[in-house]
């Protein structure tokens, strides 16, 4: 009598399956890096084209258009785009992401300028510590341009 049975015996399936969970158990702390560092440049992102829609917006409608942080100086509340005809625009923040600046508004002038006397610095970061922060920069004209590696507490 020929049997011709075909399939896996019980030992190859459990050694299959001890090499794909050493292989996840390998991968998983290098994807919540990932995913924590994409968190944060999501949130940069975010709070860039906010300030690039606060701009645009002082220079199309020729008024002065305000950002409010809704906790201070700490800007992990969110943030509320505000123009005189009212607010534009409402902002908030991912989870476990902090945004600190010296400042608690800013205001973009019709020419699109920023009413700051000295470069501006939000600091993003999240839970982990170490240089894994970025950097939004506001300058003289406006213009927003990011640091990555800020040191985070």
């Amino acid at each position: 009598m020929n049997k011709n049975i075909q399939g896996f015996t019980l030992i190859e399936l459990v050694v299959t399956l001890a090499v794909i969970g050493v292989l996840f158990a390998i991968a998983a702390p290098n994807l919540t890096t990932t995913i924590q560092g994409n968190r944060l440049s999501g949130q940069y992102n975010d709070m860039r084209g906010d300030f690039a829609f606060a701009r645009n917006l002082a220079i199309t409608r020729n008024v002065a258009v305000t950002i409010s942080s809704n906790g201070g100086t700490d800007w992990s509340n969110g943030w509320e785009v505000v123009a005189p005809s009212g607010t534009a625009r409402i902002s908030n923040t991912a989870n476990n992401v902090v945004i600190s600046s010296a400042i608690a508004s800013l205001t973009y002038s019709p020419d699109g300028t920023a009413n700051i006397t000295a470069p501006t610095t939000f600091t993003i970061c999240d839970d982990r510590v170490g240089p894994f922060g970025k950097e939004l920069n506001v300058i003289f004209s406006g213009r927003v341009n990011l640091t990555s590696g800020a040191t985070c507490p």
